[in-house]
This record gives C-alpha cells, structure tokens and sequence, in this order.
C-alpha cells in the first residue's frame, strides 16, 4: 500500500524538493544522544520492514514515559534527518489509541517547511511514511562494470 501512496506522490506532485535519496547522504547524524541513535537504528529497521510503532514501544527502548519520548527522543532524531535532506523518521511512530503520530509531528513538520498549507495532516503523514519507506529500503548492490 505505502508503495502506491509514493508512487502518486512522486508522479503527481511537483514540489518534492527537499526529499534527497539516503544514497546521497548517508553520514549518520553526529550530535545524537546514545538513545536517540539507538532509537533512530531501530526506526530506520521499522522502515525496512514497513511497519510503524507506538509511542510506548519506543519509550521502552530507552526506558522513558511515552509522553517525554517525542521532544526528548524524535524531535532531534527529526531535526537531524530533515537537516540531511531525509524525511521525517518519526512518521513510524503511532499513537496506540488512533494509529498516528501526535500533534508535536505535524507541528515540526510545519516548523520546517515539510508540511505545506495546502497539505492536511492525513495526506502529508501517508506521504511522510511512503517516503521514510523508500528512503530506507534495502537496495541489492549493483554489478560493477567490467
């Protein structure tokens, strides 16, 4: 499904600009916490295996309540990949009771020009996922040339 939501984001949208291919920027970000890196490897495995996560699940991977996780943990986790041209990885992480991120995603996203006017939350989540999806996504070596 998510591959679908890219696919008619790509194809019928004409200002991605700031979605850059991880292969050309793949340093990962230096001024994270230990526990923000560790959260940022397990969300970038979520990606590979196109699943989301709840609030709580990442809280428990770093021993915090699920209400401090979002400022403490992704928001800087947010601010690196969106300083490397990467999207959000916090897309993944899903509030249990309604299946999406929280306020504090979409206002970020707001904050830093991810998030256009003309984009509802709805739209620019599933496009947000499908985007951390492909940015992540395994990719077979290529033959070398001889």
């Amino acid at each position: 499904m998510w591959g679908l939501v890219l696919n008619q984001w790509v194809s019928g949208a004409e200002d991605h600009h700031e979605y850059q291919s991880p292969l050309l920027k793949e340093l990962s970000p230096v001024n994270l916490t230990a526990d923000q890196r560790k959260v940022r490897r397990r969300l970038i495995e979520c990606a590979r295996q196109e699943r989301t996560v709840t609030y709580g699940e990442v809280a428990g991977w770093v021993d915090m309540s699920p209400e401090s996780v979002g400022r403490m943990v992704l928001d800087p986790i947010n601010e690196a990949e969106i300083s490397a041209g990467r999207p959000m990885l916090s897309a993944l992480v899903v509030n249990r009771s309604h299946g999406r991120p929280g306020s504090g995603f979409f206002r970020m996203a707001r904050q830093r020009g991810r998030q256009g006017h003309d984009l509802g939350d709805e739209l620019f989540w599933h496009r947000e996922i499908a985007l951390v999806f492909d940015a992540h996504k395994r990719r077979e070596p290529r033959e070398s040339i001889k």
